[in-house]
């Protein structure tokens, strides 16, 4: 240490110091109940004065690790964060050329808890201090530039996390659990216009995988493009939700998915690419029988666009596919007995509807089961072996779809249906030709 001109320089250490303490004193600002946790840090520094008497400082060789980390706190009171360690390591930090870098931020076996309330809102916001309302001095001083401090960390990861998310917005309460969660962010720095190269996999916990490999940049907007993968994820996920609005249970199906997602400097958000989804089975809850299932559906090719609110779909193509149509004694069909009536959506729908395209669906090896039991004598037909195609379904569109559809009746009949639909509204347009050849007469008997 020198006084004059002053000029320090050593190295500071610091082994094994608990954490615990410190929540006496954040519990007065934010909702915690409890922090453990132990750091240790290290490093190397040098303040001097310059001629001009400009203080400089240069810290070097820094070196963070906090170990066993747990954070409790919220209401109902959670362990929302935990995790066996986290290290920053190859720390440089210039004053007052205002730069802080480190080489890595790596942590290991992390386990966030978060919920979205009733309401809507997450959990976690009530860990951000309630702002106050500026004053006239305040609202009259210039916005500060985000970028006055240069941040970089040559590369940030997660090894091994876990998440576990629930949203009791809905009855019952959704719950999603991602395991052997790895996330790693190379090159961040949050100086305008710089790209960060993002790789993310995990898998949920009923089953499946996904991954996330791509580019993106923070500032000044945020701009993103990656490839999202998934493999057989569980449609089962989105049962609470399904359940809002048919009385419906997912009982099979996975989501397997290679699609492009983009965020440009519009905020315009984009995806596209091609799905699967095999083995779909949906039952009715009413009566627990199948309504609707597949062996394979194939999406060739699909685009969303979130700015214009428009979906299209190239080819869908359904194999093996099942479908039941019964008509009840009060000539109310299974479709509208499942269905939930929605409250205060009309107008939301209205203001900004999805507009889609189907370019064709292709329909093979399929069955379908119809019973109509508002009659004397109550009537049912299996059809099988039903192929055929549908043309373009255009919702913006009133040009209708042309249909054709042939299938094996019962044993030995056929039945062949060709013609034209609006599939969204049938009753504007509807124009087809059934034909009917082999059909026994006596099942016929209830009409």
């Amino acid at each position: 240490l020198t006084l004059a001109p002053l000029d320090s320089e050593g190295e500071m250490t610091l082994k094994g110091l608990r954490l615990d303490p410190v929540i006496a004193y954040l519990r007065s600002e934010m909702p915690l109940e409890s922090i453990a946790a132990t750091v240790s840090a290290r490093l190397n520094y040098h303040v001097f004065m310059e001629p001009g008497g400009m203080p400089q400082i240069i810290i070097s060789d820094m070196r963070l690790d906090l170990e066993e980390v747990a954070v409790s706190g919220l209401t109902p009171t959670t362990e929302f964060i935990r995790f066996d360690s986290l290290s920053l390591a190859g720390g440089e930090f210039h004053y007052p050329a205002q730069t802080l870098s480190f080489s890595t931020l790596a942590i290991n076996k992390p386990r966030l808890t978060a919920s979205l309330k009733p309401d809507g809102e997450l959990d976690l916001m009530g860990l951000v201090p309630t702002g106050t309302t500026p004053g006239p001095a305040n609202e009259a001083e210039p916005a500060s530039d985000s970028n006055d401090w240069q941040l970089a960390i040559g590369e940030i990861s997660v090894t091994d996390g876990s998440t576990s998310f629930s949203d009791h917005g809905v009855e019952p309460a959704a719950r999603v659990d991602i395991n052997a969660l790895d996330f790693s962010l190379l090159d961040f720095d949050n100086r305008d216009n710089t790209t960060m190269t993002l790789n993310v996999s995990g898998k949920p916990a009923p089953g499946g995988s996904f991954t996330v490999n791509g580019d993106l940049s923070l500032l000044p907007d945020l701009l993103v493009h990656t490839r999202i993968n998934t493999t057989d994820i569980p449609l089962k996920l989105g049962q609470p939700y399904a359940a809002q609005f048919a009385h419906i249970e997912l009982a099979g199906g996975v989501f397997n998915s290679d699609i492009e997602l983009k965020l440009n400097a519009d905020q315009n958000l984009t995806a596209s690419g091609s799905a699967n989804i095999p083995a779909m089975n949906v039952v009715n809850t009413l009566n627990q029988d199948r309504l609707l299932g597949w062996k394979i559906l194939d999406i060739d090719e699909f685009e969303f666009d979130l700015n214009s609110n428009t979906a299209r779909f190239s080819i869908m193509t359904f194999e093996q596919a099942f479908a039941a149509f019964v008509m009840d004694e009060n000539q109310v069909t299974n479709i509208e007995s499942i269905l939930i009536e929605q409250v205060g959506t009309d107008e939301v729908e209205a203001s900004n509807p999805l507009n889609f395209t189907i370019g064709r669906i292709l329909v093979k090896d399929s069955s379908m089961d119809f019973s109509d039991l508002s009659l004397p004598l109550p009537f049912s037909t299996h059809m099988v072996d039903l192929e055929g195609n549908v043309s373009t379904i255009d919702s913006s569109s009133e040009i209708p779809a042309d249909i054709t559809l042939e299938g094996q009746v019962d044993d030995y009949g056929l039945a062949r249906i060709n013609g034209s639909m609006d599939v969204l509204d049938p009753v504007r347009h509807t124009d087809m030709e059934l034909e009917f050849r082999n059909l026994m007469m006596s099942n016929m008997s209830p009409y």
